[in-house]
Parts: structure tokens; C-alpha cells; sequence
């Protein structure tokens, strides 16, 4: 049986949004919501999950990437806003939203979705909305509460940002949480 390695291809944030993320985690944490808050180190912006991949199908998913990295171009984002999903009754992740370039960041997820799809790997049926998982609900909360938490971080904005590069990232699932590391980065070449 090949062996698998648990990948996604994603965007990494400078120090100094993740670290702005953080304050905004601290903030949240301090609402006393059963929330497990993701690691500051592991905050990404995913383009596409591919979960668990033959090992011998690596080539082929980077060849995938390298194609729509040349599709792209680069781009300026920043982190905005507090959401939910799947939506305020029954909240699961929560979420920072992202803003600037949205339209580039886009036309890149499609085509990273595509190249991929040309190579075998099934096309998202969901439509992409780009954000930032900043935490998982790991319990009930008082969702009129965490409603006014929301409205009240509509506010949120990080400094903006240059996106250059994406990444294929190999999760391990670790008890402490999982682990990252990049298998290959793509510079955006337009």
C-alpha cells in the first residue's frame, strides 16, 4: 500500500499579522468561549485541502502547482473582520476574513483547483471563501453572546500584506496539535 502524507496548498502569513492575530486571539480567549485557538505559528490561508495523498502522486501535484503559480500573480491582502461558520447558530470555526486583492486571490485559487483537477484530484464543490481559521468551538456557547463578540470585531483589521508565493504544506496530526512543513513553494511569476 503506498504510503500517505496529509497535504494542502496555502498561504503563509508575515510575523506581523500573525502576531496581530494573536492579540485578537488573547482578546477572544479572554471571553471564556470553548474555543481551541489554531497556534499563531500554524495561521495559513488555505487555497485548496487535498487531505491524504499517495506519496507517488507528489510529482504530479507539484507539477499541478507550478502550472497555476504561473497562471498567478502577486498580491496585497490583509486580515479583516470575525466571522463564523458554518453561521452563528451552530458556530465550529471561527475565522478572520481577508480583503485587498480578493479578486487575483480568487482567479489563483481556480486555477490552483484546476491544474489540480486536470490531474486527477476531485475540484472543490464548495465555493472558495477565503479566510483565516483562528479557532475551532469545541463545545456549546451562548451564541447571543458570541454574536456581539462578532459584530463588535467587524472592526478587526491587520496591516496589509505582499503574497508572493504559495506553498504544498504536509500536515502531521500530533497530540499537541498538528505539525507543518513545506514539501515545495511556488512563486507567483505575472
Amino acid at each position: 500500500m503506498a504510503e500517505m502524507i496529509r497535504t494542502f496548498v496555502a498561504v503563509d502569513l508575515p510575523d506581523t499579522v500573525a502576531a496581530s492575530i494573536r492579540v485578537l486571539q488573547n482578546e477572544l480567549r479572554d471571553q471564556k468561549f470553548k474555543i481551541k485557538w489554531v497556534r499563531t505559528d500554524n495561521l495559513h490561508l488555505t487555497l485548496k485541502f487535498l487531505g491524504d495523498t499517495r506519496a507517488d502522486r507528489i510529482a504530479v501535484v507539484n507539477q499541478a502547482l507550478e502550472n497555476a503559480a504561473a497562471m498567478g500573480s502577486p498580491m496585497t491582502l490583509g486580515a479583516r473582520g470575525l466571522g463564523v461558520f458554518p453561521g452563528i447558530r451552530r458556530p465550529r470555526v471561527v475565522w478572520v476574513g481577508i480583503d485587498g486583492d480578493v479578486d487575483t486571490l480568487m482567479r489563483l485559487q481556480q486555477a490552483i483547483d484546476g491544474t489540480l483537477a486536470s490531474a486527477g484530484f476531485p475540484p472543490e464543490t464548495r465555493s472558495f471563501k477565503a479566510h483565516l481559521t483562528i479557532g475551532r468551538v469545541k463545545g456549546r456557547v451562548d451564541t447571543g453572546r458570541l454574536l456581539e463578540v462578532v459584530q463588535h470585531y467587524q472592526r478587526y483589521r491587520s496591516e496589509s500584506f505582499q503574497i508572493k508565493r504559495f506553498g504544498l504544506i504536509q500536515s502531521d496530526l500530533k497530540p499537541q496539535g498538528p505539525q507543518y512543513s513545506y514539501l515545495a513553494k511556488y512563486d507567483l511569476s505575472r
